[in-house]
């Protein structure tokens, strides 16, 4: 409502202006309305050219959505890389691997177990073989 009254008495304003000129055979501010309307004719031309590229718009509208599209698939990939390396981190920070030590067993059990363990592996080390060469199956020697 305001808007409106403000708009309305504006209009008023200026219809009452130009009746005073024709009246009296005056102008109000001559070079202030000069150079408004050398920035009119200026911002007709600025439409006109803007009326021109959304004639247009359809072409590079489809252009325009692939550019916003792949920028929005590229940054969500980024934070879901960095939302992974984080879910890493904490996992990394929040388990004991990081500071695993391996220690001696304290079992009696367990350490003749692999006390039998070695020797058995020691026993089965192979000797070193010669590598037997390739039949030819098929060929006539």
């Amino acid at each position: 409502m305001v808007t409106f009254s403000a708009s309305l008495l504006g209009l008023i304003f200026l219809f009452a202006l130009k009746f005073w000129e024709e009246y009296d055979r005056f102008r109000f501010l001559p070079k202030l309305r000069l150079k408004a309307d050398e920035k009119a004719l200026i911002l007709k031309k600025v439409l006109l050219y803007v009326g021109d590229v959304v004639k247009d718009s359809p072409r590079y509208s489809l252009l325009l959505l692939g550019v916003i599209a792949h920028t929005a698939v590229v940054a969500f990939a980024n934070i879901a890389g960095a939302a992974e390396r984080g879910a890493n981190y904490v996992a990394d920070f929040v388990s004991h691997r990081h500071r695993f030590e391996r220690r001696d067993t304290k079992s009696d059990f367990l350490k003749k177990v692999s006390e039998r363990k070695e020797e058995l592996v020691d026993k089965e080390k192979p000797v070193s073989r010669k590598k037997a060469g390739r039949k030819r199956v098929g060929k006539k020697e």
